[in-house]
Formats: C-alpha cells, sequence, structure tokens
C-alpha cells in the first residue's frame, strides 16, 4: 500500500482499494468487517462504507474510512491492531492501493467508475486559482463600485461569500468537466 501524504489536514477520508479473487469473497468481507468495526472504536472515527463492484474475473472493494482530524486518523493507521488485521486481510487480496482525500480534493469532480484520486496538487492549485481569478474579476466589473462605499471588513465579507459560493456550486464543477482530460488523463470521459 501506497503511504498516505504527510500535510495534516482537519478532516480526512482515506479509501483503500483492494481487489479480491472471486473465491476469496466470503473470507474477504469477514475480515473486512473485523477491520471497520475496529477503526470504529478509535478516537475521531466518522464512519466507513464500502463500494463494491465487479472487475474482470475479480472484484474489487473501494473502503471510505473518515477520521475528524489528521492526528486521529494517524493513531489508527500506525495502531499494531489495525497493521495485524491489514496483514491477515491482504492473505485473501490480490491488490491494495491507499488513497486520502483531505478537503480541497473534493472540490474536483472525480469519475464515479474510478477509484478516488484526486489531481496532482500544481493542477489543483491551477485550477483553483483560474476559478478565483475568474470570480474576482466578474465581482469588481460588475460590482466595484458599490463594494468601494462598503466598510474594509464588510467587502471582505461579501467577496469571501461570493468566492465561496460561486467556487463550490458554479465554477468548479465547471472547470472539472471543462479541464477533466488535464486533470485526469488516460481516464475514460
Amino acid at each position: 500500500m501506497s503511504s498516505i501524504t504527510s500535510q495534516k489536514p482537519s478532516q480526512v477520508c482515506v479509501v483503500v482499494t483492494h481487489v479480491v479473487a472471486g473465491p476469496h469473497r466470503a473470507v474477504f468481507e469477514k475480515k473486512l468487517q473485523k477491520l471497520m468495526a475496529a477503526a470504529s472504536g478509535f478516537a475521531g472515527y466518522q464512519g466507513s462504507e464500502i463500494v463494491q463492484r465487479e472487475k474482470g474475473g475479480s472484484l474489487e472493494y473501494n473502503v471510505f474510512y473518515r477520521f475528524d482530524t489528521f492526528e486521529n486518523y494517524c493513531r489508527w493507521n500506525d495502531s499494531e491492531l489495525r497493521a495485524g488485521l491489514v496483514e491477515d486481510l491482504h492473505r485473501d487480496t490480490l491488490s491494495s492501493k491507499k488513497h486520502s482525500l483531505t478537503g480541497l480534493e473534493t472540490w474536483f469532480s472525480l469519475q464515479a467508475d474510478e477509484p478516488l484520486i484526486a489531481p496532482p496538487k500544481y493542477k489543483m492549485a491551477i485550477t483553483t486559482w483560474v476559478g478565483v481569478y475568474s470570480l474576482l474579476v466578474i465581482l469588481f466589473v460588475f460590482f466595484g463600485k458599490p463594494l468601494l462605499s462598503l466598510s474594509l471588513y464588510l467587502r471582505f465579507l461579501v467577496i469571501s461569500i461570493f468566492i465561496v459560493t460561486g467556487m463550490t456550486y458554479f465554477v468548479m464543477p465547471l472547470l472539472t468537466k471543462i479541464l477533466a482530460p488535464w486533470l485526469y488523463p488516460g481516464r475514460k470521459s
């Protein structure tokens, strides 16, 4: 399994993708339930889900673990209990990969039929900058003069509400659709 990023975000969603041969399915699922039950006993655990699909002659399990803080996730991830359960689980898998989502990646529309893998950080930064710049231009072209009449703090409040709302509901969904071939090269459209 690949290692998790070293940054310390406030919320963490870890996605572990396991590929399992059909004959190992029942044993794997029992071990997976045991692993998820063990995770639920750790501080900050916010839940987990499984998304399963057939892939060729095998089964793919995308398991989502959510923790409230990076520190709480690390306590679980670094625990001897988890290490032992994962080692046992791997006896019934063909392969496993781990990915983490920490917040900004969720602005990007990830492909529904692929594991949740965020684009590289430099691509996320460029795309986010394009979105923020576009919204700032629109805001100041159409509302620049009225904004100047507001106090500094009220002006910042209006601008931040406009940027966050616009980015979340309009700009990022549009940009990720337009830039999908660049953000996710090699994936099906």
